[in-house]
This record gives structure tokens, C-alpha cells and sequence, in this order.
């Protein structure tokens, strides 16, 4: 891929990034930050309903993920994992008791989230890199717009030093987009990144330490 197109791509995704955090902070300002957030990626989400089958055809990336089998087993591994690690940390001290989670932010976290983002993320932003990026390069580029956006990112922020990459959503992003773009379907993407987001309720049920432990994924500092 030629230099230049590439650094071009990361403009544009820092100009766009840039846009959507400062979309973000003002109406975040009205509703609670995740689902104004949510609101306001519904619509772009039913936009690529209407557009998904005029976007670019791209054959399908050869993976061992192109068999149903390893997709969504993925999923299925990981939240057996979790829950395992948690039970298991659970006798090696006590664990802070927490309340549960109401359903409302189970469903808008877990379900509504998911979908719309990466509807979003994955089957619009993402195959549009993809289409101009090929392989490893869009795959990088859409994990790392992915991470850019979940800092929201701000001028203010940006001129005051506070910039910085989420890892957890850098390395989702990786992985739901080799799923997508191996199986050119959305559902084992959405799958993982329900059960990404599941995670952090499941620990904090069973053994919240682990929400501590794990704080490097969230938030860190190139």
C-alpha cells in the first residue's frame, strides 16, 4: 500500500475522529454519555441498512474464522473464559460485593451498543478501508479509528496534552474486523463484541477486582 495513501487514510480518520468526539461531548451533555452515544450512532446504523448492498464487494479474507465453527465458537470461548477466571479468583480472596446491574443498562451496554457500532464501525467505516486498504493495513486502520473514537476525542482535549488509545477497543476492533471481513457477515462480530461488553458485568457480579485489573485495557497512553 503506497505511503502516501496511508497517511492520507490517517487524516482523514483524525479529522473524523475529531469530529464524532466533539459530536459526542455535546450530546452527551443531555443524556447519559453511553446512550447519547448509542442514540446517536442508531441512525448511521439504519443508514447503512440502506446503503450495504451498493458498498463495495470484497471477497471474503481467507481465514480459519471463514468456518461458523471457529466464529462464533470464539465468542463462546471467551465468555466461558471469563466467567472461569472470575470463579476461580474468587478463592483466592474476597471479593467486594457490588449491586446488579439494571436491565436497562444490561440491554443498552450488551445489546443495543454492540449492534449499532458495528453496524457502523465494521460494516460501513470498515469496508470502506477495507476496500481501500486490503489485508493487514485496513484491518489496522479501522482497529485504530475504532480506539480513537471510544477517547472521544476533542480539540480542547488534544491542545491540553489529554490524548490518549484505548487498548480493549484497539484489540476488539482487530478481531471483529478479520471476523467480518472473513465471514462478510456482521453476526459474529456483533457476537464478540457482546460478549466484550458482557464482560465487565460479569465481573463485576462474580469478582469485581478483576475491573481494576484489567483498567490498562480501557484507558492507556501510547
Amino acid at each position: 500500500m503506497p505511503l502516501k495513501k496511508l497517511v492520507t487514510l490517517l487524516g482523514i480518520g483524525l479529522l473524523l475522529g475529531m469530529v464524532l468526539g466533539e459530536v459526542y461531548g455535546w450530546v452527551s451533555q443531555f443524556w447519559d454519555p453511553i446512550l447519547a452515544i448509542a442514540l446517536f450512532h442508531t441512525p448511521l446504523a439504519f443508514s447503512y441498512l440502506l446503503v450495504k448492498d451498493k458498498l463495495p464487494k470484497l471477497a471474503p479474507e481467507k481465514s480459519p474464522f471463514q468456518n461458523p465453527l471457529y466464529s462464533y465458537g470464539l465468542s463462546l470461548g471467551f465468555l466461558l473464559g471469563t466467567i472461569g477466571l472470575a470463579l476461580v479468583s474468587r478463592t483466592l480472596g474476597a471479593p467486594a460485593r457490588v449491586k446488579p446491574p439494571d436491565l436497562a443498562s444490561l440491554a443498552l451496554i450488551v445489546i443495543w451498543v454492540p449492534v449499532v457500532e458495528e453496524m457502523v464501525f465494521r460494516g460501513l467505516i470498515g469496508r470502506l478501508l477495507a476496500w481501500q486498504a486490503p489485508g493487514l493495513p485496513g484491518t489496522y486502520l479501522s482497529a485504530l479509528f475504532f480506539s480513537w473514537i471510544h477517547c472521544q476525542p476533542t480539540l480542547a482535549k488534544l491542545f491540553e496534552g489529554q490524548w490518549s488509545l484505548a487498548v480493549g477497543p484497539f484489540l476488539l476492533g482487530l478481531i471483529t474486523h478479520h471476523l467480518y471481513m472473513a465471514r462478510q457477515s456482521l453476526f459474529p462480530a456483533i457476537l464478540l463484541h457482546m460478549v466484550a461488553n458482557a464482560t465487565v458485568f460479569i465481573f463485576g457480579a462474580l469478582d469485581p477486582r478483576w475491573l481494576s485489573w484489567l483498567n490498562i485495557l480501557y484507558l492507556s497512553r501510547p
